[in-house]
This record gives structure tokens, C-alpha cells and sequence, in this order.
């Protein structure tokens, strides 16, 4: 038995050629899609790199921020050693204001967060690398910032007191070696943290934040004792 084949209507070659066109046009469709999605892609990651640049500019300006200030936290330190240790010898030391505290600014990593997986997949290994590791570096700042702030607030709580008892300055004492160590922490910190944003080219830019950073409080750099005392 033999089974016949039904013969194009205008024959063999003209039915490829017509099955070639059809396969052509969907190779050509399926390549302008695919070619149409790259270029989204690629807007998207410079979008993203875009707005993770500024968010790590405007981290990097807060932590400078807090870090210019460095003098006057040293200082405030020394002169609460001296207030306690007079006060231990029975001179009285009157403070010619509030202890005070560093002032700083929180870091930001919200843009980061949001990132999509779609546009954390066309980054480089290199590049993922590289901004996780600068955002855990923000990070860690960040609460050391947190944890210095919660120091200075526990040794602003002996504001107006004019002598210590035996508790009051062995309490002192250690919120000031907390606060001196994390001093010295956020202080030799930052100089990493700026090289390797330097090193993808970031450097510190509040931007849109700056309408709103004020000086750092004047009072906190200011002598704690009068020439007198």
C-alpha cells in the first residue's frame, strides 16, 4: 500500500521557501524582543547604579560628617577625665554648659534593598561585590553611630550635677571608655570606607539632602569649663 503525500499547492520549493520566511520572521521577532529587553536592562542597571552611587555619596558625606567632628569629642572626653578626677580630689569643677554629644546623620540603603533580582542579575560579580560590601561597611558605621549615640545620651544624664558620688564616677569612667572607643573605631574606619567608594568612584555628596544637614550643635565644641575653673 502506498500512502501519498499531498503536494503544495504551488509545489515543494515555493512551500519551503514559504516555511523559511515564516521561520525567518519569528527569528527576527524573537531577536528584536530579545534585543528590546537587553536594552531595558541596560537602562535599568544604569538607573539603579545611578541612584546607589548617590545613596553611597550621601552615607559616605554623613560618615565624614560625624568624623570632622572627632576633635571635639576627644576633647570633651579629656575634660570629663578631668571633671571626675577633680571632683575625686575634692576640687569642684562647675561646667559652663551641657556635655553635649557628636551630631550625626543616619545612612541610607533603601534604594539597595529594593533591588530587583532581575537587575541584581545583569550586574558583574565584581559589581555586586563590590556595593555589598561598601553597604555592609554603611552598615556597620551606622550602628557604631547608634551605639556612640546611646553613650553620649547616658553621660548627658549628669548634666548640672556639681559632685559625683564613688558610683557616679566609676559610671562615667566607663561611658567615657565606651565612647572613646568608639571614637577611635568610627575614626579609623572611615579612611577604608571612602577608599574603596574612591575606588568605584564615589565620593561624599549629600545631594538632595543638603537642604537639610545643619551645622554640627556649636555648644558640643565649646569648652565644657570656664578659664576660671
Amino acid at each position: 500500500m502506498h500512502v501519498h503525500l499531498p503536494k503544495p499547492l504551488h509545489g515543494w520549493r515555493e512551500f519551503v521557501g514559504e516555511v523559511g520566511i515564516i521561520v525567518l520572521g519569528v527569528l527576527i521577532a524573537l531577536g528584536a524582543e530579545q534585543l528590546i529587553e537587553t536594552i531595558h536592562f541596560r537602562r535599568e542597571v544604569a538607573q539603579f547604579r545611578s541612584a546607589v552611587d548617590v545613596e553611597l555619596a550621601t552615607d559616605l558625606a554623613a560618615y565624614r560628617y560625624r568624623v570632622q567632628q572627632e576633635p571635639c569629642a576627644k576633647r570633651r572626653l579629656t575634660e570629663l577625665a578631668e571633671w571626675v578626677d577633680a571632683d575625686r580630689a575634692g576640687k569642684a569643677l562647675i561646667p559652663a554648659g551641657e556635655i553635649g554629644r557628636p551630631t550625626t546623620y543616619s545612612f541610607l540603603s533603601s534604594v539597595w534593598k529594593s533591588s530587583s533580582p532581575d537587575v541584581m542579575n545583569h550586574l558583574s560579580l565584581e559589581t555586586r561585590e563590590r556595593y555589598a560590601s561598601l553597604y555592609d561597611f554603611a552598615a556597620l558605621a551606622d550602628n557604631q553611630l547608634s551605639q556612640e549615640e546611646e553613650i553620649w545620651r547616658g553621660l548627658n544624664a549628669f548634666n548640672g550635677d556639681s559632685h559625683f558620688s564613688q558610683e557616679d564616677r566609676r559610671k562615667i569612667a566607663d561611658l567615657a571608655y565606651r565612647a572613646k572607643s568608639v571614637d577611635e573605631l568610627v575614626v579609623n574606619n572611615y579612611p577604608w570606607f571612602a577608599h574603596d567608594a574612591a575606588a568605584i568612584g564615589i565620593a561624599p555628596a549629600w545631594g538632595d539632602r543638603a537642604k537639610f544637614v545643619t551645622p554640627p550643635a556649636p555648644e558640643f565644641c565649646r569648652p565644657l569649663f570656664g578659664p576660671k575653673s
